[in-house]
């Protein structure tokens, strides 16, 4: 039986106030985007993943049957680019190693504020590793 690798990401975005927004990127390439703005800051909008690497899962956490979901405390800078990653919750070292190795390398189009200057904002990226 071949196993197949899913990985789905939902990011979950804090910019500096409360707003937040959620979506999905599947590895097809396909964006799926559900937005949950807080009342609070509507007037930033969400950054836009224009760039993504999926995560190689680890051949050693797959031999032994390891998933689960790996969380990223990140921070998007006004250039798009991932500029801080932490890890904040992992069932396994090596699943968070590989999200933060892929994570790295992602690259957004930029929060804007409503007068359209670019702005950093906090998240949390959830990347699930699922063998199939």
């Amino acid at each position: 039986m071949m196993r197949r690798i899913l990985f789905i990401m939902a990011v979950i975005l804090l910019p500096a106030g409360s707003a937040s927004w959620a979506f999905q990127v599947k590895t097809a390439g396909a964006v799926t985007e559900k937005a949950a703005v807080a009342e609070k800051d509507k007037d930033v909008s969400k950054p836009v993943l224009v760039e993504k690497v999926d995560p190689k899962y680890p051949a050693a956490a797959k031999a032994e049957k390891i998933q689960g979901t790996v969380k990223l405390d990140a921070t998007i800078g006004t250039d798009g680019k991932v500029l801080e990653l932490k890890a904040a919750e992992s069932p396994d070292e090596r699943l968070t190693q590989a999200a933060m190795d892929a994570v790295k390398e992602w690259k957004f189009k930029p929060a804007l504020n409503s007068k359209g200057k670019p702005v950093k904002v906090k998240m949390t990226l959830t990347v699930n590793f699922k063998l199939q």
